[in-house]
């Protein structure tokens, strides 16, 4: 990566650090989707039968690559980095490591509670730790001069609305796991769906 001259040397090694673990775990996620071995005739009732692989896949997936350009974009933002940014870092990127697990065990137990409490907890505490990330860099003048109120209000929002809805798939679980499903996959659409940061984002920060 070409050195940013606005950037310190320790901020430029958390992103390359961050982009070389994103890219394992990403890759590790098809791991988890096995070829059947069945004979011809029984390949459509099989493939049918990894929906939660591939759901779970999708959504994981979907939801690495919204962790991976907050994470980039709040660096857009800082310019440098202290002591508590490192550790906060590898917090967040140790919680990143975990996705892999939490999703295979919630492929193989689509239905149940426990499962998708594990994951949609390992979802929220990801989402918080870009959060404390970001109040770190606020709270010790690690960000670029002039930057808009507005953008950190944004930011902040956009850090804390994933926990939320994964709290309330957590919730749901307890009654209705099918339906706490549908919400970890609807959860990522609010960040995906082109347009939506002016229907959604920009009316809940107030611009």
């Amino acid at each position: 990566m070409k050195k940013d001259p606005t950037k310190d040397l320790e901020t430029i090694n958390l992103e390359n650090l961050t982009i070389g673990v994103f890219a394992i775990v990403m890759t590790l996620l098809v791991l988890d989707i096995k070829a059947p071995n069945v004979m011809l005739s029984e390949l459509p009732s099989a493939l049918i039968a990894l929906w939660p692989n591939l759901l779970s896949y999708a959504i994981s997936f979907a939801l690495l690559g919204i962790y991976f350009m907050g994470y980039t974009a709040q660096f857009r933002s800082i310019q440098k980095a202290d002591h508590n940014s490192h550790w906060i870092s590898f917090l967040f990127l140790a919680l990143v490591t975990l996705i892999p697990f939490s999703t295979a065990l919630l492929s193989k137990n689509p239905y149940s509670t426990l499962p998708i409490i594990i994951y949609s907890s390992n979802l929220i505490f990801i989402g918080l730790a870009l959060y404390w990330h970001w109040i770190n860099a606020l709270g010790n003048d690690l960000l670029v001069e002039d930057l808009p109120q507005g953008l950190i209000k944004y930011a902040k929002l956009r850090c804390l609305v994933s926990p939320a809805g994964y709290l309330v798939a957590i919730i749901v679980a307890f009654f209705n796991p099918m339906v706490s499903l549908v919400i970890c996959a609807a959860v990522p659409l609010l960040y995906i769906i082109p347009g939506m940061q002016r229907v959604f984002w920009m009316r809940l920060a107030g611009d």
